[in-house]
């Protein structure tokens, strides 16, 4: 029982216990706490006692200060980072009740205990489920979406934000094995293509001119080797903990395997509208051009022109000399055409024997005659055949404009294709 007119002496009740135990005078300052640093007693009279709370935490203490007055029956329950003298900040679970009205107490109390590890445990966790979440969500949308370009960005910003990092950048190697920037998130970001002076790290001008200061990275693998990197900088010293390396290697991991996808994919269209023996457009390729050709000349006002070519007894190449030999002259004749026609122009084979080329943006039917004409002058030139020798060929050409036949693939196509059987005819007859 303390005397009237004495200050009570509150060291006797909790200079022994775990916890630290702090008295807070209704205008803030600290009246006594159990424990210093050291862990002995210490009155700590007259300190303001946010001073022991990180400024990012003060708005919640400040908010758990004033539930108690308002509500001397309430008790308050926080989580924040507390620096005890000297040492690093240090996470605390704090119990508050108001005794004000206690002449043995006469202020706010707070029961903190130490839960710094159990934290940080915690958090740990946290990001790592939250990483895992991200690494399938990305992965099931890189399945759906046919781009890796359409959900980049956002995929680079939510890295970012788990990350905590400024910059997230995907980087990818160019044909000459250089790290060209795909796609950067942050601000003051690195353009589309701008190719990196050197490296990834902190030491790089271009990041350290935005104030990097620590990077880390995962590699893009593929069985050909890495595509490329993502990367991730912070402008602050960094500790890269295993929770972050695991995020940051996941992300590059489904990106890595969107970016093999597409080109798979890729490659596949392009088989399919390729033929594989002489690398030239296909009919179905053939045909999408044909019909783009023809809405820009509608639109335009030019013609386009159609070319059939044909060799003539090819049968006999394969039937005297083998298939073989049959591929040597039909890789030779799709080669010079490909080289025959002008910038812009489409050399196709369309099956066996039968090329064709089709010209966009021709004046008339005196231009695509010359063509022909030229095309002719492809046959001059024997093919030679390993273990065959020189073989003599000659072809046939029939060709079309739209300025006779109307802008109709169809027609065009048609027109060209019996004026190459009349030509053949002339040629045999």
């Amino acid at each position: 029982m303390s005397i009237p007119g004495e200050r009570p002496d509150r060291r006797g009740l909790v200079a022994h216990l775990d916890e630290i135990i702090s008295v807070i005078a209704p205008d803030g300052t600290v009246l006594s706490v159990n424990r210093d640093s050291a862990g002995g007693p210490s009155e700590a009279d007259g300190r303001d006692s946010r001073s022991w709370v990180h400024p990012d935490d003060q708005q919640v203490v400040t908010q758990a200060f004033l539930d108690l007055l308002a509500d001397p029956s309430r008790t308050t329950l926080t989580v924040v980072r507390v620096q005890q003298e000297g040492q690093p900040y240090r996470w605390m679970e704090t119990t508050g009740v108001n005794r004000v009205a206690d002449p043995e107490v006469g202020g706010l109390v707070f029961v903190s205990r130490d839960v710094h590890e159990r934290v940080l445990l915690t958090r740990a966790a946290e990001r790592s489920l939250a990483a895992q979440r991200l690494v399938a969500d990305l992965g099931v949308r890189m399945l759906l979406d046919h781009s890796l370009e359409n959900g980049l960005g956002e995929v680079l910003s939510r890295t970012a934000a788990l990350l905590e990092a400024p910059h997230v950048g995907l980087l990818e190697r160019d044909a000459d094995r250089r790290l060209r920037v795909t796609r950067w998130c942050g601000a003051d970001p690195l353009p589309d293509g701008h190719v990196l002076s050197r490296g990834t790290g902190p030491s790089v001008p271009e990041l350290r001119a935005r104030g990097v200061v620590a990077t880390a990275d995962a590699p893009l693998q593929a069985p050909e080797g890495a595509l490329g990197q993502l990367v991730a900088c912070w402008t602050d010293e960094h500790e890269f903990d295993d929770v972050q390396r695991q995020l940051l290697q996941g992300v590059a991991n489904v990106l890595s395997g969107a970016r093999q996808r597409e080109r798979r994919e890729n490659e596949a269209v392009v088989r399919a509208m390729h033929d594989p023996l002489t690398g030239l457009p296909t009919r179905p390729l053939l045909q999408d051009r044909l019909d783009h050709a023809l809405l820009r000349a509608r639109r335009g006002g030019g013609h386009v022109g159609v070319l059939l070519v044909d060799l003539d007894r090819f049968k006999e190449v394969n039937d005297r000399f083998g298939h073989a030999a049959g591929d040597v002259v039909l890789t030779e004749l799709g080669a010079r055409l490909a080289g025959h026609v002008r910038p812009g122009d489409t050399a196709a084979r369309l099956g066996g024997d039968e090329f064709v080329v089709l010209c966009e943006d021709v004046e008339g039917d005196d231009a695509v005659l010359e063509l022909a004409e030229r095309l002719r002058r492809v046959f001059a030139e024997p093919f030679a055949v390993d273990g065959v020798g020189r073989l003599v060929l000659s072809g046939s050409v029939g060709w079309a404009c739209s300025a006779t036949t109307g802008h109709d693939g169809a027609a065009l196509l048609h027109t060209a294709d019996r004026a190459m059987y009349r030509d053949k005819r002339q040629r045999s007859g």
